[in-house]
């Protein structure tokens, strides 16, 4: 990957943060390498969001997608890409599995998007029930690239971007849901699984700081493992 420059960095996030719902998606966000000085670019860029207001206050910048009904009718496996298939392919493997602190799995691939002028909105990975508690969860499997930053602030964009109640209303037959968790499950092998592991090492505090503030979990499917950030 080409090296750029803190400067360059600097400029390319604050172009970006002219869209907050899109932010997620900018290259910049999936910059997994370092500037000259040794700094990973994502160091650089979770200090920049730990010092912006869209942190503090989300909802004036992303808006809830007014979905009315989050019930599925099929599941239909994405044409996308090899890759999106196969994530997609394992999180309908792992409905009705129960993954430790995140609960069951009681349904996957539920779309975002209330119509189709919704362009570029995604889909929430798994969802799980832990007592009275669903989290919302971004799957990551082996072999994908994107980023623990893209990850962690995608799942964050769908959190705000939900209509919580109609989302609710979907499982209060079956369950007494008082909450809703953001959390990314992350596979051996992928991107993201590799810098999870690496947030105790030092080189990653503004990112730890920043999932933190963004209220992320992380899990490691192998074992479950939970990462605390701090």
């Amino acid at each position: 990957m080409k090296k750029y420059s803190r400067e360059y960095t600097v400029k390319t996030l604050q172009e970006a943060l002219r869209n907050p719902e899109r932010l997620y998606k900018r290259s910049c966000i999936n910059w997994s390498g370092k500037i000259d000085s040794g700094i990973y670019y994502a160091e650089i860029i979770s200090e920049m969001l730990l010092n912006s207001d869209i942190l503090d206050n989300p909802c004036n910048y992303i808006q809830v997608i007014p979905r009315k009904d989050y019930k599925i009718g099929s599941h239909n496996v994405s044409k996308r890409g090899v890759s999106n298939r196969e994530e997609e392919i394992f999180a309908k493997i792992l409905n009705q599995k129960r993954l430790g602190d995140l609960g069951q799995i009681i349904d996957y691939q539920i779309p975002l998007k209330s119509s189709k002028n919704d362009e570029g909105v995604g889909k929430i990975d798994l969802v799980s029930f832990k007592g009275n508690t669903a989290y919302i969860i971004e799957l990551k499997y082996a072999d994908n690239a994107e980023t623990l930053l893209k990850t962690t602030l995608e799942i964050w964009t769908y959190y705000y971007q939900l209509n919580k109640n109609s989302f609710l209303d979907l499982f209060k037959e079956n369950a007494n849901i008082e909450n809703i968790k953001k959390a990314v499950l992350l596979v051996i092998g992928c991107k993201a699984y590799e810098e999870a592991k690496d947030l105790d090492s030092g080189n990653r505090k503004n990112l730890s700081r920043l999932i933190k503030k963004l209220d992320v979990d992380i899990f490691l499917l192998d074992g479950l493992t939970r990462i605390k950030c701090s």
